[in-house]
Order: structure tokens, then C-alpha cells, then sequence
């Protein structure tokens, strides 16, 4: 990994949501689910928004408050680990990240990732899906299809 390179989710396979700054990451392929902390959080908005390394790096530097020793190694440790689970791919900068990284300030610590597999079985078994308002499951038709 590169500080030219640019971050992106891997999906489709990957979905993500933020609640109230604790963004929760599902890998619909493996069926294991990650939580971050709000540095790890920052650093996922980036990604979503196409930043590379040192744009993230950047950014973080901006508005992180606190020690900030080590803060390149921890962001690029927490990289690694995103990619060596499938969350994340990377490609050439797009040039287009830099202004869209920004965040309000946090204290920092350095990214966690946080891996959970409780839920494996009954995510792969049944993966989250858009949901219409005749809810889900859909009652058996007439037709004897679901």
C-alpha cells in the first residue's frame, strides 16, 4: 500500500451503516460483521470518498486532537487489516479525495478494528435484502411461490 494509491469498499458485497458514529461493516461473502472506533470510522469515510493514504493521514492530522505519534503506521496497520479481511480494494489516486476528507474532531487513538463471527451462519444462510412494504418474508401466494 501506497500513499498514491486510492481506498475503496469492496462491494457489492460489502455493506455498511453508520450508527450515530459507530460504523458497522458486513461482509455478505464471509458473514462476518466489524465494528470501528471513531477513528476507524473516520478512516472509512475516506475510503468511501476515494481519499488515499496521505490525504487520510492528512486529514486525521487535521482534526484528531491528542498524541498523534504513530498516526501513519496505525492508519496503514488498519489498511492492511481491511484489505486482508476483503473490505476494502485499492486503486490509482483519482486526484479527486483530498477536499472531500474531512470530519469534525475526535480524540485520537489509533484505528481498531473490531471482528465478529457470531452471526456467520445465519448471515450467510439469509444475507441482508432490500425489504418493499409487503415486509419480508412474503407469504405464500396462491401460486405456491414465495
Amino acid at each position: 500500500m501506497t500513499a498514491d494509491m486510492y481506498y475503496r469498499v469492496n462491494g457489492p458485497n460489502i455493506v455498511h451503516e453508520d450508527f450515530d458514529g459507530e460504523m458497522v461493516v458486513v461482509n455478505l461473502e464471509t458473514g462476518c460483521y466489524y465494528a470501528f472506533n471513531p477513528v476507524g470510522s473516520a478512516i472509512w469515510g475516506h475510503i468511501e470518498k476515494g481519499c488515499t493514504l496521505a490525504e487520510m493521514t492528512g486529514a486525521l492530522k487535521q482534526y484528531c486532537s491528542g498524541n498523534l505519534a504513530g498516526l501513519e503506521q496505525s492508519v496503514t496497520d488498519f489498511l492492511g487489516e481491511l484489505a486482508a479481511e476483503q473490505l476494502i480494494s485499492t486503486g490509482p489516486a483519482t486526484g479527486n479525495g483530498e477536499a472531500a476528507c474531512s470530519s469534525p474532531e475526535i480524540p485520537y487513538a489509533p484505528p481498531e478494528l473490531e471482528k465478529f463471527t457470531d452471526m456467520q451462519d445465519l448471515l450467510l444462510l439469509d444475507p441482508i435484502h432490500e425489504v418493499d412494504e409487503s415486509g419480508w418474508p412474503h407469504p405464500m401466494g396462491g401460486d405456491g411461490e414465495n
